[in-house]
């Protein structure tokens, strides 16, 4: 044995390496100066022997490689030797092996490779990297012209932290990283180590247990049953959308959003394999943009709604290369792309980043708060600086990635409340149950991505009436600060009343009226987008044609009733795929949905086609939905003829009138009150025969009469099929128009004063002759009444029939 080696072991710290329990490898192992030579030591558990290859050129075509044979200082696989020179790293490591018919070449992991600068270490701790994910995590990269991965982890509370991998046979006393003690962040670059690989974390923690994790920032997870990380290259996709992405910063204009399942679409489905489907679809049907649920990847859940890792895609429904190409076709057609992201919460797995370093640094400690008792899963402790960043760098990373036009945060519920779905919960620093600490992260993300000026959006979903959720910029200075800051919010609400009123027999509806017209009452409140997503036909709910009441003609009628409803209320809409036509199965996530469309859905289908394709073309549909001169009721109180109706307009005031008969039974003559006189004709009815209706709508121009209604001055008289919603252009009369019902106005006037004149004459001349026959009659009384009193022929004979007849009518036309 060299007594020099020898001499110059740290035997203590040998013991740390060769059991795996050494915090900084890097002090022993790989090049150090001892005296004029250097002193090269390495840990090979298993080898037989390892010698070092030295390469130094001579001329310009001639090589001579010189090998140095290693000592081994412990049997488990310590070596050591000396090269003549200091700072020598021009070496290699020749490994020999039993159980390996070659050696193993392999470059120095231990040699001046700085993975982390202090400038970023600095960064991320202060919490405001938005690119954290492209610091830590692992990446394939050159230093020192040395080509390989370099892996940096945040464990700060573990005792040791290793790279495990199919390139060192999962082994975690290979490749012990180096620790940055102020940041608790472990850091290595392994030459050779390429996109491909296999690897994960093993971590010692206190009291001697080692933990097998996934990479929180890795980009890739290992297909099949594994659930490793996978190293990989750097996305790269040449874009076409260049145009798109420029033109987008500017106003959003209509949003009619179709939400789709890329597993729903057929087993080998994948985003380039749907993507003229998709698109085709959209066009047809007049959608603007395309909403793809989360593409993170998660071990347990193929949907991604607990992600195991907020930045490695699902390639079991296609690649980055997939997904970039779909979503460029789509701006190259002029439809934008929406991302939902779920990061309220992640699953409960043994590789997961759940009590990752043996601690909670990823969830809060307290099960109060850190687990969601509705679904089990793990809540973000948000108001960790560590855990903030990543998931806003996750946002950003997405959006950058994919050129996305829009972040949906999903399930909001759980990170806003407390107390959400809890019997046991920790009130905030003011004893209430709102999430401080998840509020202000929420703001953080918003801002963060409306600070790239490229216009894309972010949208609130599931937030449980929470207030002040969507951002308008006519908002008190209060209201801002008190503001989450989204684009957009998901009326949960509408859904919820709408839909259980269109469940409810006709004849029982009159009792749930109010669930038809309560969302009228906030509908200004936040930017609200009105959704039909696959949270409405999940969980063996099943499509919600198969949900309305009636025979099946009635439940088509229902349904188109609905979507006409759904599609002139007030804000942007959102529709999941199927449900625009008229699809019978629930949505699993799994199981492909849809089948050959029967006659009933197919005449559906081409009327929410053609009813979206309208309200596109009409910009008293959507041009002021967020503004209360948009919108007006007519009548909104009919309850028991279950009919409401309401005026839509535009900027310039042109108006549209909505009726819908939610009753199932016909009204001949409805007198409707109208804000103007003028004329109304049907411009669009779900009655028509093509889509399945009864036909009893006709384009007739109905004329207003001036008979009050509604509240209004003006009426007018409307036949509405059962089940039934139609839109009436308004037409003002012309001057011609106005001229002849003037003429006719006065005529009529002119004919009421010529009858009531004779009327009155009549009414004189009746008069008169009743005053002279009367003065007839009384003449005759009294001359009767003197012959009587002259001793007439009565007087004699008292009991004569002629002077009692006599008598009698003169009693009689005293009466008179």
């Amino acid at each position: 044995m060299n007594k020099k080696i020898y001499n110059l072991m740290d035997w203590a710290g040998i013991e740390e390496i060769v059991y795996a329990e050494a915090v900084h490898p890097e002090r022993l192992l790989g090049a150090t100066n001892a005296g004029l030579s250097t002193l090269v030591q390495a840990f090979f558990p298993g080898a037989k022997s390892v010698s070092l290859r030295i390469d130094s050129k001579k001329g310009v075509s001639k090589e001579k490689t010189e090998e140095i044979a290693m000592e081994m200082q412990d049997e488990a696989g310590y070596f050591a030797g000396l090269i003549k020179g200091k700072n020598r790293h021009d070496y290699s490591y020749v490994v020999t092996y039993d159980d390996k018919k070659k050696p193993v070449v392999c470059r120095e992991v231990y040699d001046d490779y700085q993975v982390l600068s202090d400038d970023d270490i600095d960064k991320i701790l202060s919490g405001s990297c938005k690119d954290v994910c492209d610091k830590l995590g692992a990446h394939v990269t050159t230093i020192n012209g040395v080509k390989g991965t370099a892996f940096s982890v945040w464990a700060p509370n573990a005792y040791r932290v290793s790279v495990v991998g199919d390139f060192n046979d999962w082994d975690g006393r290979i490749h012990q990283m180096i620790r940055d003690d102020r940041s608790g962040i472990f850091t290595l670059f392994i030459p050779g180590v390429l996109s491909g690989n296999n690897y994960k974390y093993e971590i010692l923690i206190k009291g001697g247990e080692k933990l097998h994790r996934i990479d929180p920032y890795s980009k890739k997870a290992e297909e099949g049953e594994g659930d490793a990380s996978v190293v990989t290259d750097d996305i790269s996709y040449k874009w076409t959308d260049h145009k798109w992405i420029d033109a987008r910063a500017g106003a959003h204009g209509r949003m009619n959003i179709y939400e789709i399942c890329v597993s729903a679409y057929g087993e080998d489905a994948t985003y380039k394999s749907i993507t003229d489907k998709v698109l085709t679809h959209v066009k047809e049907y007049g959608y603007n943009y395309v909403e793809i649920m989360p593409i993170m990847y998660g071990h347990n859940d193929l949907l991604g709604y607990k992600p195991s890792s907020l930045f490695a895609l699902n390639e079991s429904t296609g690649t980055y290369q997939d997904i970039c190409y779909f979503v460029d076709i789509m701006h190259a057609n002029g439809i934008g792309v929406i991302m939902e992201l779920q990061c309220n919460s992640f699953e409960e797995s043994e590789s997961g980043i759940g009590y990752y370093d043996g601690t909670c640094l990823y969830e809060h400690e307290d099960p109060r708060r850190g687990i969601d008792s509705l679904t089990g899963a793990k809540i973000y402790q948000y108001g960790n600086k560590m855990v903030d960043q990543m998931v806003i760098s996750a946002g950003l990373y997405w959006v950058n990635k994919l050129h996305l036009d829009g972040i949906k945060m999903m399930d909001m519920a759980a990170m806003l409340y407390l107390d959400y779905y809890r019997t046991e919960w920790i009130p905030n620093m003011y004893g209430d149950n709102e999430n401080l600490e998840a509020i202000n992260f929420i703001k953080r993300f918003n801002k963060s991505l409306h600070k790239l000026g490229t216009g894309v959006i972010t949208i609130a979903d599931d937030t449980l009436l929470w207030p002040y959720v969507s951002w308008t910029d006519d908002m008190s200075e209060a209201d801002k600060e008190k503001c989450l800051g989204f684009d957009y919010v998901i009326n949960k609400g509408f859904n919820n009343d709408v839909i259980s009123y269109m469940e409810t027999d006709p004849i029982e509806r009159a009792g749930k009226h109010n669930d038809i017209i309560v969302s009228t009452l906030y509908q200004y409140k936040e930017k609200y987008i009105l959704s039909l997503s696959h949270s409405d036909v999940d969980f063996g709910k099943g499509g919600l044609v198969t949900r309305m009441p009636g025979n099946w003609q009635d439940k088509y009628a229902n349904l188109r009733a609905f979507y006409g409803y759904l599609m002139t209320h007030p804000g942007n809409k959102q529709v999941f795929m199927g449900q625009d036509e008229a699809w019978k199965e629930s949505f699993d996530g799994v199981s492909s949905i849809g089948e050959a469309l029967d006659e009933s859905s197919k005449q559906f289908a081409n009327y929410v086609k053609a009813l979206m394709n309208y309200c596109n073309k009409n910009k008293s549909l959507y041009e002021l939905d967020y503004s209360d001169k948009g919108f007006e009721w007519i009548n909104n109180h009919s309850a028991n003829e279950n009919v409401i109706s309401f005026i839509r307009r535009d900027s310039e005031g042109n108006e549209l009138l909505v009726v819908l008969n939610f009753a199932n039974v016909s009204y001949a003559k409805y007198k409707m009150g109208v804000p103007k006189m003028g004329k109304y004709k049907i411009a669009f009815t779900s009655d028509s025969k093509s889509y399945g209706g009864t036909g009893l709508m006709t384009t007739k121009t109905t004329a207003t009469k001036e008979e009050k209604c509604d509240g209004f001055d003006n009426s007018v008289i409307l036949k509405l099929a059962p089940l039934s919603f139609s839109v009436y252009t308004y037409e003002a009369y012309t001057e011609a128009e106005l001229t002849e019902m003037e003429r006719i106005k006065k005529e009529r006037e002119a004919a009421i004063l010529e009858a009531k004149r004779k009327r009155e004459a009549l009414a004189k001349e009746k008069a008169r002759i009743k005053a002279s026959l009367r003065e007839e009659l009384e003449r005759k009384i009294r001359e009767a009444e003197a012959a009587i009193e002259a001793g007439s022929e009565f007087s004699k004979k008292e009991t004569s029939p002629k002077k009692k007849s006599l008598k009698n009518t003169l009693k009689g036309i005293k009466k008179r």
